[in-house]
């Protein structure tokens, strides 16, 4: 064997080494986040109503899960047949995840907006091409068995060029959606920083920040272009494998956040809000973007809040433009109130 064949052969396979380190090291992180967010699921997502917002959880946790497991089970494979369908399968898994990431950054710049739909259409349709991208790859894969020394089946796409310069253009437009998701979200928050200097409320800019999920979907935008470089440059090889998982840990956290913070809003206020304050409350509520009644949306259009306090002297909640309207948690309270009304 000549030393160039020597040395090409020991190239794949600490490239497979580090593939390998890298998505079993990702899956135990999201594995990791999983078991410490899981009390959060059961309380806000398991045990609540189901919503638009619960099929994408369930989607988004389903996927990764697919997408980890199915490369671990694909790692030993040497048989051509089932090593091409585990290979899609992998592949399909992932577009899946892609589309749930588009999904929910779609429905909330829906819901954030005004029910505008150009904007989250324009993001799910650019999403769409790295879709298309992958569909090429599955449609266009290939088998190959290797002699030893692998003694194992190459899987690939047969059209490599095209289907690189394709991969390309899909890494660039789900950077592109996620940029816009970034520039609608700041957007948001200059309307709602606006909107509180109006009703003479103080409310910094920091805090609105961190409120309308700027810190979640910058991220997103960061660890997509990470991504993407990983998928060129060799030192950086293993960067998709952790983004996968951290994608899913950023939007799992994104929704049980806002679950939470909706459910904080109904206990924290429905003890010192009576029947009339709620219908006061209610009404200021809808002057806000924030507030849709749909199941299906849920909570995407609310608020990352800090915490909210309640004004003795108007019967509402200061801080109610950055307030949730989600109507299953607006039923909640007036429950909640109607109930506290009773025992005093």
């Amino acid at each position: 064997m000549s030393d160039s064949l020597t040395a090409a052969i020991s190239l794949v396979i600490e490239e497979q080494y580090i593939q390998n380190c890298c998505n079993l090291a990702a899956f135990a992180m999201y594995l990791f986040d999983v078991a410490l967010t899981l009390g959060d699921q059961i309380d806000h997502i398991w045990r609540r109503s189901f919503s638009g917002v619960t099929a994408l959880f369930i989607t988004l946790h389903l996927s990764t899960l697919a997408v980890y497991v199915l490369y671990i089970v694909q790692v030993p494979l040497v048989e051509c047949q089932p090593a091409y369908i585990t290979n899609m399968a992998y592949a399909l898994a992932s577009s899946v995840q892609v589309l749930t990431v588009a999904a929910v950054a779609a429905l909330r710049i829906y819901a954030i907006n005004g029910h505008d739909g150009r904007l989250p259409t324009l993001v799910f349709s650019l999403s769409l091409v790295s879709f298309a991208s992958t569909l090429y790859y599955c449609v266009s894969l290939t088998t190959e068995f290797l002699p030893p020394p692998f003694n194992a089946c190459a899987v690939y796409s047969s059209q490599r060029g095209i289907y690189s310069k394709f991969s390309i253009i899909g890494y660039a437009c789900f950077i592109v959606a996620e940029a816009l998701v970034l520039l609608s979200t700041w957007w948001h928050t200059y309307g709602l920083k606006k909107l509180a200097r109006e009703n003479n409320q103080e409310v910094s800019l920091t805090d609105l920040l961190l409120r309308d999920g700027t810190v979640y979907f910058g991220l997103m935008f960061l660890l997509e272009i990470f991504a993407s470089i990983g998928q060129y440059v060799t030192a950086l090889e293993g960067a998709p494998a952790f983004v996968f998982a951290l994608e899913a840990i950023l939007l799992s956290r994104f929704i049980l956040n806002l679950r939470r913070v909706a459910l904080q809003l109904v206990i924290s206020n429905g003890r010192q809000l009576g029947a009339a304050s709620f219908s006061a409350f209610s009404s200021r509520l809808s002057v806000s973007e924030l507030q849709f009644d749909s199941r299906v949306l849920g909570t995407l259009g609310g608020s990352l809040a800090l915490g909210s306090s309640y004004d003795g002297e108007t019967g509402i909640i200061v801080d109610d433009v950055l307030a949730e309207g989600d109507p299953e948690y607006l039923e909640e309270m007036a429950a909640h109130d109607e109930r506290y009304e009773l025992t005093n």
